[in-house]
Formats: C-alpha cells, structure tokens, sequence
C-alpha cells in the first residue's frame, strides 16, 4: 500500500517514497498463516526466490553467507533435520515457522512480525517458535506481534500499545500490565476445569489396528460413538493427514479394518459416507455446512 501522509523512518533514517517500499521488503519480514505453495516449491527455492527486492551485489553476499560456518550452525539451531529439498507445502506449521526464521536471519532483516499466530499454531507449538525467534532477537532484532490472544500477547510481548483510531494513546511497560498477573487471569486458569465424558451411544466409527504403508509408528485404534465430538492430535501432523485421507478415500492402508456402524469398510465406500454420516473438519472444509453431518470427526 502506498502511504498517503506522514513520514516514515527505519532504523531512524527516513525512507522518501521512492524507496519506501524496497526500504521495507528488505528489513522487514512478515510471518503468516502457510499459503497453497506450488508443489515443486523447495525449501531452497523458498529461501533464495522469495524475498525482497535485492541487487546483484546484495544477493552474492547472501548467498556467500549462506555457505559459512555460521550458517551451518545457525542452521542446526533453527531448522534440525530439514532438508532444503523438502516441499514447503509437506512443513507442519511449525517448521513453516522454523524455515521462515532462518531465511530473518540469511536475509539480514531488522524487524520480524508475526501475525496471528495463535490462529494455526498449537500452544506448545507457539512456546517452542516464541524459543526459535529468541535466537534473532539475542542478535539484535525487533519482533512486532499482532494477535487477538491477549494470553499470548500478555506472556510474550515485552509492551502492549493501545491503539485508538490508527493512534497510539496508550503503551503499557511490562511492570504496568504486571505481565504473569494479567497473563493467568486472561487464561482463566483460575475457573475449574469441567471433565469430558465419554459419550454411551452406538459406535458409528471403529478403527482397529491401522497401519499406512508409509507409516513407521505402531498401529492405532479409534473408537467415535454417537453424540461424541473426537479430536485427534498427533505431534507430527502426519497422523491427522493419513486420516483425513482415509475417511475421504483418498487413501489405503495396510493393516487393520475400518468399521462403519459396525460394518467392514474399504476406502470407495468411506467415500460414499463422506458428508453423510462422517462430517470431516479441517482448516479448510467445503462441507462444513452439509446438515447431513450426523456425527462429526474434527481433526486437529
């Protein structure tokens, strides 16, 4: 967007309009929710083809910088065991994350922001990026958050400012906001947990024993009874995958059986129950609105 009014100023020089933008795409990074990346599209190809707007001299220094010592360990630190020739749209969320972090810091940027984070990562997910991000900001550089969580916000920001019609009117200090004070009663931790029953009706989905071809990790079973809201969580996001797969029938596997209302399935007739009697929910949906959803299977 171009800017209509005012000045503006970046590591306190000002940029005039002609290169604000450039200013901008090259100090500042922005962190989002992962978009539908092409197929081909490598972690290298992400790192070196997608951000700012570098000249020739800029980009070899990048890439001499990528090839240093302090890459290989900046590397480690960040990313671990991903290959640069992984397909960015196989990443979990959180190693999306991790990438992103790594190319802040090839790239030189000043100021990373992180938006909406709470919206597609997992709480563990977002301590275990808030400890990544640390690595960049024990190296100098500012994170700028925007999120609707104030538990989050209350837990990781260093200030909060109040913003009234585009304006900053208000800049809470950490000692003003009395951060784990704020931070515990905007969890609610203090109000009771209230416990889960399993739910007593017939069994509409049995799963026995399952095994993928492409899976390492022991079998596992599922039961969903009528009534019942299940949501499967797995650490690795592979889990949930396969089995969103499986119940559309886009997917086999090797072992075990699948029952419907108590009658052996095979993945052409998972397909036929699809929005009929199994309701699927994940972040993107095109049923989620069919009122023949009876019993609903939300993975997360």
């Amino acid at each position: 967007m171009d800017l209509k009014t005012g000045k503006t100023f970046i590591c306190e020089e000002q940029a005039d309009s002609m290169s604000i933008h450039r200013e901008i795409s090259n100090r500042v990074a922005v962190l989002e929710r992962k978009t539908n990346y092409s197929p081909e599209l490598t972690v290298g190809d992400y790192l070196f083809s997608l951000k700012g707007n570098l000249g020739i001299r800029d980009r070899r220094e990048m890439k001499k910088r990528f090839k240093s010592q302090e890459a290989l360990e900046m590397k480690e630190l960040l990313c671990g065991e991903i290959d640069w020739k992984d397909r960015i749209r196989d990443l979990s969320p959180i190693d999306y994350g991790r990438v992103f972090l790594f190319q802040s810091w090839l790239y030189d940027v000043d100021i990373l922001v992180f938006s909406f984070l709470t919206e597609y990562l997992r709480p563990d997910d977002i301590e275990r990026f808030m400890e990544y991000s640390e690595l960049l900001l024990q190296r100098g550089k500012a994170v700028y958050i925007q999120d609707q969580s104030y538990e989050f916000l209350f837990r990781y920001a260093g200030r909060i400012d109040i913003l009234k019609k585009g304006l900053i009117c208000y800049r809470l200090s950490v000692d003003e906001y009395e951060k784990e004070k704020l931070y515990t009663a905007a969890s609610g931790v203090w109000k009771g947990a209230v416990p889960v029953t399993a739910g007593k009706g017939r069994i509409i989905l049995e799963m026995d024993h399952i095994k993928f071809h492409d899976q390492e990790e022991e079998p596992f079973s599922l039961k969903v009874r009528s009534g019942e809201i299940a949501v499967i969580r797995d650490n690795d996001y592979k889990t949930a995958s396969r089995l969103v797969n499986t119940l559309a029938g886009k997917q086999r596997w090797r072992e075990g059986e699948i029952r419907i209302n108590g009658e052996k399935a095979t993945p052409g007739i998972l397909k036929n129950y699809l929005g009929k009697k199994i309701g699927i929910q994940t972040s993107v949906t095109s049923r989620c609105n069919n009122k023949e959803f009876l019993n609903r299977l939300r993975i997360v």
